[in-house]
């Protein structure tokens, strides 16, 4: 016979039980109410390909309209690989007049971080959200058109190379990057990104804006299953960044993770790749749309690497690469 003390553990634990599930709906129900609305929005398709639902825009930013030189041949690359695609180029005065005017209840959060890489950081999500396309960060280099992995899906995100998601961040499923994005405009992932942006405000960049804020979000967005036009699809990491960051900081980071004792067949797998290339990055593989060349403008090494082509600028106006201004897109 039960005690009256059992049922009253069993009717707490009930209750418990109840409010996980009431509580997990609560949270989550917004979110697949957003997919279906996003979904049936009207957005802005004049630069969306026949075929296709991402726009033909290549999206780059930097601070002002004066780049490193060392950035040029990486920037021509995509304009030499996709000549019918528009090219936008933003700058952190553009950049936060599209959120003044399109995402205004954004813009006291987007004016008090603490550094332009928050911003630039944050910046890329709205520019999805509103317009859609590809954004790349300056040093990324296009080896080839990217058009026939973006006719097939609406929203695609980046990984990182497996040396660094199952290496460096123990992240078996593969560590997502903030460094190239595609997507249709107005997709429900873009839209919950920005409306988390302010519970990671006061964190380091990579946690806050950065890529493991993005890895954060995909898994949550992910759990919803939201799909056909709302899904969001992970490239392969040979797709987009098949290589990996080859700063001294950053080998060393490499040969000590491969130093440690494991019997994870893909760790090993890796680690004998990376000791028979010598720690060098090879040639990317043919099917690879683009590289990664991780230059970490904000660092020192950014300066040892590349010397004078790190400190001479040029006005990317100057280039001939036919670019349009994002002033009169708002």
């Amino acid at each position: 016979m039960r005690t009256p003390r059992k049922g009253y553990v069993c009717f707490l634990v009930g209750l418990f039980v109840a409010f996980l599930v009431l509580a997990t709906y609560w949270t989550f129900a917004p979110l697949r109410r957003t997919c279906e609305a996003e979904s049936q929005s009207k957005s802005n398709r004049s630069h969306i390909p026949r075929g296709s639902t991402i726009s033909y825009i290549i999206h780059q930013k930097w601070d002002d309209y004066n780049i490193p030189t060392v950035f040029i041949q990486w920037v021509k690359s995509w304009r030499r690989h996709h000549p019918k695609w528009q090219y936008w180029f933003w700058t952190n005065d553009s950049g936060r007049r599209l959120v003044a005017k399109r995402y205004p209840q954004y813009l006291d959060m987007y004016d008090n971080y603490p550094s332009n890489i928050h911003r630039s950081d944050a910046l890329r999500y709205f520019v999805m959200h509103e317009f859609g396309g590809v954004y790349a960060d300056l040093d990324i280099e296009s080896l080839k058109p990217i058009d026939p992995i973006t006719a097939r899906h609406h929203c695609l995100l980046s990984l990182e190379t497996e040396a660094h998601g199952i290496l460096l961040y123990s992240t078996p499923n593969g560590q997502v990057s903030n460094a190239l994005l595609a997507c249709r405009p107005k997709h429900p992932f873009y839209k919950f990104v920005i409306e988390n942006l302010h519970r990671t405000a006061k964190t380091d960049v990579f946690s806050s804006t950065g890529p493991f804020m993005l890895q954060k979000r995909y898994d949550q967005y992910s759990a919803m299953g939201c799909y056909g036009r709302d899904f969001v699809q992970l490239a392969k990491p040979d797709d987009f960044m098949p290589s990996f960051d080859d700063q001294p900081v950053a080998i060393e980071r490499l040969k000590l993770a491969c130093q440690k004792i494991t019997i994870e067949k893909d760790r090993k797998r890796i680690c004998k790749r990376l000791r028979q290339q010598n720690y060098q990055n090879i040639f990317p593989p043919p099917t690879s749309y683009t590289d990664h060349k991780w230059v970490h403008t904000y660092t020192n090494q950014f300066r040892q690497k590349y010397g004078k082509s790190a400190e001479k600028l040029v006005d990317i106006r100057n280039l001939q690469i036919n670019i349009t201004d994002v002033k009169l897109q708002m």
